[in-house]
């Protein structure tokens, strides 16, 4: 049981580590909750020890208030979808890279991660009748613990962004060898509303039992933990039930999820420094038919450092031929 005083306080900022959720600004420190009620001008003082009902050692899943700029890397070709359509895809965590996405602590890692969205409850129980041939469990117990976490993993779809724009590594990994193209979003746009959340990088994984669940939150606790050697990418997410995401589809007829983040929310588009002639020309086709009032850059090296910088080249990029795209360079 909490304990709680209600007690009138003006605003001020001698909080720290704020995150937002609902309408109320929530403050960690140590072991106390301080949260702000913006309507209400109201603190609520909250006296506990973060072990809610499904969680140990762990942080509240609450939203975070994202910087003012945020930055998603792209291949060439998923850039392009964007510039051309405008619809920003969201997927699924099952489709990550990072086999650890989502995966909590348990005494079968190759059970859970052997599960997918959409398996059948055939496909789940055949999986848990093979493992209990090899181990003693509870195939019931089994049964509820990986259908709810197929379906509080599945139910939502993401977007990954980060605070810097400018990394090496992420350049030659989500950018493709720099041959990819970056699109900086202005967060504090409406459009967003209050769905980003600031990754929690940690050497462990989360201890949650999976065989039942309260609170949204909870879930989406799932989304936000990633491994320490992720920590250089500084990353947020955009997390939405798949209910508030717009369905396409596939020309297979098979779905994926999307939203349209308003023009107006766009605040820069940055190519990478080995984008070929061909493919800029493709680029500049669409920036001066989608795009003509956003700030295009460049993300180039600098001259001495194992460094890039972002270059403005909006006029360049409005205005030339690009037959020699290469020498527009630095001036130094």
């Amino acid at each position: 049981m909490h304990s709680r005083c209600f007690i009138m306080l003006p605003m001020t900022n001698d909080f720290h580590n704020p995150f937002l959720i609902d309408n109320k600004i929530i403050f960690l420190e140590k072991s106390l909750f301080w949260v702000i009620n913006k309507k209400q001008n109201i603190v609520i003082f909250v006296r506990q020890t973060f072990n809610i009902k499904y969680m140990e050692n762990t942080s509240i899943a609450i939203n975070s208030i994202p910087p003012r700029f945020l930055h998603r890397y792209f291949n060439f070709q998923k850039g392009m979808e964007f510039l051309r359509t405008g619809k920003l895809r969201l997927a699924s965590v099952f489709d990550f890279n990072d086999p650890f996405e989502s995966f909590v602590k348990t005494k079968y890692p190759m059970f859970f991660l052997s599960l997918r969205e959409g398996m059948s409850h055939e496909q789940i129980r055949k999986k848990i009748d093979i493992l209990s041939k090899q181990v003693l469990l509870n195939k019931d117990k089994m049964w509820t613990k990986a259908s709810n976490y197929i379906f509080n993993i599945g139910m939502y779809r993401m977007a990954c962004f980060s605070e810097v724009d400018n990394d090496i590594l992420m350049w030659g990994h989500y950018g493709r060898g720099h041959k990819g193209i970056l699109v900086t979003f202005d967060t504090n746009m409406h459009f967003w509303g209050n769905d980003f959340y600031q990754v929690n990088y940690s050497s462990e994984r989360l201890n949650i039992k999976m065989d039942g669940y309260d609170s949204n939150q909870v879930q989406r606790l799932f989304l936000m933990r990633k491994a320490e050697c992720w920590t250089y990418e500084k990353e947020w997410r955009y997390i939405l039930p798949k209910s508030r995401c717009i369905e396409n589809k596939y020309k297979n007829g098979s779905p994926f999820f999307s939203v349209n983040p308003k023009p107006e929310s766009v605040a820069k588009i940055v190519i990478g420094c080995k984008m070929g002639k061909n493919e800029l020309l493709l680029f500049q086709k669409v920036i001066k038919k989608k795009w003509p009032n956003v700030k295009i850059c460049r993300a180039q090296p600098t001259t001495s450092k194992y460094s890039l910088e972002i270059k403005d080249i909006t006029d360049w990029i409005n205005n030339e031929d690009l037959e020699n795209y290469w020498l527009y360079d630095n001036g130094e």
